[in-house]
């Protein structure tokens, strides 16, 4: 049987389909997202049970998978931790991931030179408004990218055409819940035998690489940790590393 990887990203939108595309033909790797519809009461408890279920798979069938993690997916990952002892994990890489994405996108903002969170709604409006445009507009699309236009960003502009419409609902009803609680956080370090790297791109505009970086060696004191020149798709855009 073939080498076994487990894939998880943004659960409820961002580059899903396109990476269902991407490794398409890669038959050894289980891509794992959920954009089933949730309710707005409690939209990231139904997201994470979701997630739960679909750990259960992986340990009912006895076999140790290799993690990849993107962006989001490390609140996923830290759900994991908190709520089992055991992980069916060989090793983990984390790409492009942050500990508190509600800064991560204050960043882009900034960057973007746009106001992402109203302060007395920091949840809803201005913050989806935002991530709407910025998921259709191309030129603000190409913060995500250390090289717009090259080739890996045109085939994923091409692949566009190709995939169905997020479900944005749940992508806005997850997200607002997300952010309402300021995110998932670990209750302990991260102890474990299973090796992790993390791999964070310099040009990431979700990241702010010196808090980043002490985020991450606290809480995984026993990773290794590499920076590279790289956006977010740090991922797609340096094969390589995955």
């Amino acid at each position: 049987m073939g080498f076994k990887r487990v894939f998880i990203g943004w659960g409820p939108g961002g580059n899903v389909d396109f990476e269902k595309i991407w490794f398409k033909d890669n038959a050894s790797t289980t891509l794992y997202w959920n954009q089933s519809p949730v309710s707005e009461e409690n939209a990231l408890a139904e997201y994470l049970s979701n997630a739960d279920d679909f750990f259960k798979t992986l340990t009912h069938s006895g076999e140790y998978y290799e993690l990849i993690v993107h962006s989001f997916g490390a609140q996923i990952l830290f759900h994991w931790i908190n709520q089992h002892q055991s992980l069916p994990f060989s090793r983990i890489k984390i790409f492009a991931a942050n500990f508190n994405p509600f800064n991560a996108y204050k960043n882009l903002g900034d960057k973007c030179n746009v106001h992402l969170f109203d302060p007395k709604n920091p949840c809803v409006t201005s913050f989806w408004n935002h991530l709407q445009g910025l998921m259709q507009d191309p030129e603000l699309f190409n913060y995500y990218w250390l090289q717009p236009g090259g080739p890996t960003h045109l085939q994923y502009q091409n692949l566009q055409n190709e995939v169905p419409h997020l479900n944005l609902e749940t992508f806005q009803r997850v997200m607002s819940d997300f952010i309402r609680v300021k995110g998932i956080k670990l209750k302990n370090k991260f102890s474990s035998s299973i090796p992790v790297e993390i791999h964070l791109g310099k040009q990431d505009p979700l990241l702010n690489i010196d808090e980043e970086l002490k985020a991450w060696g606290y809480w995984f004191p026993e990773s290794k940790i590499s920076l590279h020149d790289g956006g977010h798709f740090l991922h797609l855009e340096k094969p390589e590393l995955f």
